[in-house]
């Protein structure tokens, strides 16, 4: 196999901007963007359930009850604006207020006006209920909780987890690491939760494997605690999590045809957060072994 060859191997299953390494989060981690998709697909719902007709003489929308008064304190309460100036006239209201927020607003704009909605106590129970089934079906880095609160599903910490990991994998005898993090973002952006979860386990193996011809991830660790760059209690932590997903039927074995893999997006978030962190360590502790030079990751 030649260069070319492993090149499109690389390339194959992940998106052009993954690699030239200018996307390598998946859409649940990208906190501060959100979709043109989202974005449609959020406007439909509200427009649609919060107008209730079309009066044909007038050539207006009708505002169903309870919008006319959510819009009222969303204006007021929310964007502060001044009560002797808010449209009355939902046609209006919706051109000039509402739409802009969602076609032209950024996240913090767009989610900040859906918690505002389910926040309100006359917002209907259907509505939290409705927005969830969007917000998970296009992978929003936000969710619905207890059906009054957006809350991220990544920390900080697990996104910049990945992110680190990615650069620290991005040259020589790692580039296959970064390969199996990028196809694990993916994989997470598709819904393919399993292969998601697999391809973060491949990325340590990866990185095993550069460490230790031999013995896979007990042998890079083994070689790590024999160099006193890692502590006897974390190689056994870090066994045992490895021990963990080589459990899960599917996941390291070519059974996900079957769709037997119990694996939801939830665990394969956690994964890629866990094994990019591992990656991140292991790198950095054969750096200080003496095992990779300065310039090799």
């Amino acid at each position: 196999m030649d260069k070319n060859d492993e090149e499109y191997i690389r390339r194959r299953s992940i998106s052009f901007a993954q690699a030239e390494g200018r996307e390598t989060l998946p859409y649940q981690l990208k906190r501060d963007e959100i979709t043109p998709a989202l974005r449609a697909k959020l406007w439909q719902f509200v427009f649609i359930n919060s107008k209730h007709g079309y009066n044909n003489s007038a050539r207006t929308f009708l505002f169903s009850y309870p919008w006319s008064d959510i819009y009222r304190d969303l204006w007021v309460d929310h964007l502060h604006g001044f009560a002797d100036k808010y449209e009355r006239r939902p046609e209006k209201f919706i051109e000039h207020v509402l739409s802009p927020i969602f076609k032209l607003g950024d996240y913090v704009k767009i989610y900040s006006a859906i918690q505002f909605i389910i926040r309100h106590p006359l917002c209907p129970a259907e509505i939290p209920i409705g927005l969830q089934s969007i917000l998970q079906s296009e992978r929003s880095p936000f969710r619905v909780v207890n059906s009054d609160t957006l809350c991220p599903v990544a920390s900080t910490e697990e996104i910049n987890a990945v992110i680190n990991a990615v650069s620290a994998a991005g040259e020589s005898q790692f580039v296959g690491a970064r390969s199996h993090l990028l196809a694990a973002a993916a994989a997470a952006t598709s819904g393919a939760f399993a292969d998601s979860a697999r391809e973060s386990i491949h990325a340590v193996e990866s990185v095993a494997r550069s460490l230790s011809s031999k013995g896979g991830l007990a042998g890079a660790l083994a070689v790590l605690e024999s160099k006193r760059v890692i502590h006897r209690a974390m190689k056994t932590g870090f066994s045992a999590l490895y021990g963990y997903t080589s459990d899960e039927e599917g996941i390291r074995h070519p059974l996900l045809e079957d769709g037997t893999a119990d694996v939801n997006e939830a665990d394969a978030l956690f994964m890629l957060g866990a094994c990019a962190s591992f990656v991140s360590y292991m790198i950095s502790r054969a750096r200080e072994a003496g095992l990779i030079g300065d310039g090799e990751a």
